[in-house]
């Protein structure tokens, strides 16, 4: 039953992610919202072995990119992220369903942070307040990042440790099948062995 509902609840949710791929690709909240719930909520367990697993099959099926949907993703998470920073700061900040920002400023943002954490707040503020534009928050993080051929569509660290999981994932199952496999080989093997060195009157 619990499978069931999970299944239903993953097709609706891939209906309005696909809905807003059609009418509203825009609102990026909206993705980032749907998109944790099947991560967190791991609705994608019953078809699929992991989270990313999901998203590259869902955004082949879909016709859009993988990397605008990891992009939205990582965008929200950031929002969260800096926005407790701000809050435990005392400074207020919109709730993500009602903010303004770009998700591509917020994923450069986190860039930059990760470069030179030192006026994190200061840049912050004015990525949440729509005070700095897109251009100079590229300059910036041209003038931080150590390799200067870094590119902005470059998979970021959360979306390769989720492959790297998945691929362990994957090894351990193979694994797994190749150790029962084994052992059914031996036990045949065994009985076999047994069988051929009865006496004619053991054989049943």
């Amino acid at each position: 039953m619990e499978e069931i509902k999970n299944n239903s609840l993953l097709e609706s949710i891939e209906k309005q992610i696909t809905d807003l791929i059609s009418l509203d690709k825009k609102n990026w909240t909206n993705f980032y919202t749907l998109l944790k719930k099947v991560e967190t909520e791991k609705l994608w367990e019953e078809k699929y072995n992991s989270f990313t697993q999901w998203l590259k099959d869902f955004s082949i099926r879909n016709k859009i990119h993988e990397s605008i949907l990891w992009q939205r993703k990582k965008a929200g998470e950031v929002y969260h992220k800096y926005s407790a920073i701000q809050k435990e700061k005392g400074i207020e900040v919109k709730p993500l369903e009602t903010s303004n920002v770009s998700a591509e400023n917020l994923v450069l943002l986190d860039k930059i942070m990760r470069n030179s954490p030192s006026n994190s707040t200061e840049l912050a503020e004015k990525v949440f307040n729509n005070t700095i534009t897109g251009k100079e928050l590229r300059q910036i993080h041209n003038s931080v990042r150590p390799n200067r051929y870094d590119d902005l569509n470059d998979s970021d660290e959360d979306e390769e440790e989720e492959k790297k999981r998945s691929l362990l994932k994957a090894i351990a199952l193979t694994l797994d099948n190749i150790e029962k496999k084994c052992r059914t080989k031996v036990l045949y093997i065994k009985e076999y062995n047994e069988s051929v060195h009865k006496r004619p009157w053991e054989h049943s």
